[in-house]
């Protein structure tokens, strides 16, 4: 499998940091090159436009996330549930939009795998645009395999048949995978951590009270 993405986010803190996580209920997906897919993740509903792989799943399946190992990685408590996954096999741009902001979004991915170019990701933050200088993955066994990642940047490069979990820092109401490199298909879901820690909403705080002086002065 050939897989790899690109993107800019701001970082605060790490998948360190991440307990129990609420994963999106994916309800509805059309596939094809130009496919789409809808669903839910807490009170926000997600959509995402992009290449859909045949080997997607809203609505039962194969538990692609088991063995869970890699998605337990860095504190996270929980893995995807049974079995929704969105897959891709072609290179190009794919879009993930919500209709709230998402703090600190968790992206778990099954079957990265070698020959990949790279994989990073970029985002609209609530307030502008950061870009990423701190990203957290696991690697141990999954579904298809042993591999691992490495991070320089925001780029991620996989090597052997990476499961893991990737966490953005910020405030995001879109996040932007682009993708390069063709392969038989990887796939991802993406969910946030419920509680998160009470410096995280600190940040939090300042972020947004920076915001509003910024939109008072305008």
């Amino acid at each position: 499998m050939i897989r790899a993405f690109a993107g800019a986010l701001l970082a605060f803190s790490s998948v360190g940091s991440a307990g129990l996580i609420t994963w999106t209920d994916w309800t509805s997906a059309t596939t094809g090159n130009a496919g789409s897919a809808s669903g839910t993740l807490g009170a926000a509903t997600v959509t995402y436009t992009g290449q859909v792989f045949t080997a997607t799943q809203t609505a039962g399946g194969t538990n692609f996330w088991l063995p869970n190992n890699p998605f337990l990685f860095g504190g996270v408590a929980n893995e995807p549930p049974c079995c929704d996954i969105i897959t891709m096999s072609t290179g190009g741009t794919r879009t993930i939009t919500f209709s709230s902001g998402i703090l600190n979004p968790i992206i778990a991915f099954v079957s990265v795998n070698q020959p990949v170019t790279a994989v990073a990701f970029s985002g609209t933050q609530a307030g502008g645009t950061g870009v990423a200088t701190q990203l957290t993955v696991g690697s141990n066994g999954g579904h298809f395999g042993t591999g691992s990642a490495t991070v320089i940047g925001n780029v991620l490069t996989p090597t052997g048949d990476y499961h893991g979990v990737v966490q953005l820092n910020g405030l995001y109401t879109s996040i932007t995978l682009n993708v390069t490199g063709d392969e038989t298909w990887s796939g991802f879901t993406i969910g946030y951590d419920t509680v998160p820690e009470p410096s995280t909403f600190a940040l939090l705080g300042l972020g947004l009270a920076g915001f509003a002086m910024v939109r008072r002065r305008r």
